[in-house]
């Protein structure tokens, strides 16, 4: 008699359409997971239609029209979901409200589906951001998890992407603990990599100026990288394995923008870069030389270096048609 297939393992992926959820659901869905992914528009062929190619997908991936701030929507994607990974939240909002207000009802939106759906885990995208900025840290602090950024320096400079962040992650911790809702939270650094809908999304923009001979900034800022995949990866492991707990970095390298041109440089010769912005050699002072990725290591990613990184984000840049 042949063996019964068991019934694949559903999970629910906010911000379906973005550049990290996007890679977590083709990896869920080559894993053999049921997906679903939530959109704001699942008829935008535009924005969504790439996720009907993925491997499995016309049998294991539905789109969900959800917003953050419609529970109501949000938990009817969620219900029936062993476990959700929730990636959504706002990179290019206009002023405070455009980012706390969906980071952080957002998020206690989807906890509490999930909290009501008796979800097994939910892993939470959250950012390097939540851990660096914090004008008394030592400035030659190796940063874990056990880091926080400081939300009155944030507040004060208004950084808001930085400051819903760590309101975002900082509530979720605190809706787990009162709920016993089994979190666990993914800390990205800067994330660069092919795109799987074919467009410049906001963290490959940067490597998309550099080649292209635009001016970043004043300022030669040191920053985190690691690849999408890894990302990822690391998200679908966390969820996987039954000891992952807490906050995990996930961080490649870091690097100052000059080290960062120097690389691209090496690997692609041919473009024309501008380092006009570099030659004050002003930092930020708050991003640290260094990072323990130990914990994330352990849960068994092994990171693709940032070499491979770059050359494989530029490249899908060449194949879209984007540079020459």
């Amino acid at each position: 008699m042949a063996q019964q297939q068991q019934p694949a393992r559903t999970v629910c992926v906010t911000g379906g359409g973005g550049f990290i959820a996007s890679w977590i659901i083709k990896l869920l869905l080559q894993r053999g997971y049921t997906v679903r992914a939530t959109v704001r528009d699942p008829g935008d062929k535009k924005k969504n239609g790439f996720l009907a190619s993925f491997e499995s997908a016309s049998q294991n991936l539905t789109l969900h029209k959800a917003d953050l701030l419609d529970y109501d929507a949000l938990s009817s994607a969620i219900m029936g979901c062993e476990g959700v990974f929730h990636v959504a939240s706002p990179i290019l909002a206009r002023d405070e409200v455009g980012f706390l207000d969906p980071a952080i009802k957002g998020t206690l939106n989807v906890l509490r589906a999930c909290h009501e759906a008796k979800v097994k885990r939910v892993i939470l995208t959250s950012s390097v951001v939540t851990t660096i900025f914090d004008p008394n840290r030592p400035v030659d602090a190796i940063v874990d998890e056990s880091y926080w950024s400081d939300i009155d320096y944030n507040r004060k400079h208004e950084q808001w992407y930085t400051l819903s962040k760590t309101l975002a992650e900082k509530a979720a911790w605190q809706f787990a603990k009162e709920n016993e809702l089994d979190l666990v939270t993914m800390l990205p650094a800067l994330v660069f990599g092919p795109s799987l809908d074919s467009t410049i999304n906001p963290s490959n923009s940067i490597l998309y100026r550099l080649v292209t001979g635009v001016s970043l900034s004043e300022y030669n800022f040191s920053y985190g990288y690691v690849h999408v995949k890894d990302t990822a990866e690391a998200h679908i492991l966390a969820y996987e394995n039954p000891i992952a707990s807490g906050r995990y970095l996930c961080v490649e390298s870091v690097l100052y923008f000059t080290d960062l041109l120097e690389y691209l440089e090496k690997l692609f010769p041919n473009y024309t870069y501008n380092k006009r912005c570099f030659e004050e050699m002003t930092t930020s002072g708050f991003v640290p030389g260094k990072f323990s990725n130990q914990k994330v290591v352990n849960l068994g990613i092994r990171f693709t270096p940032l070499e491979q990184t770059l050359k494989e984000t530029i490249l899908d840049f060449k194949e879209h048609g984007f540079i020459n």
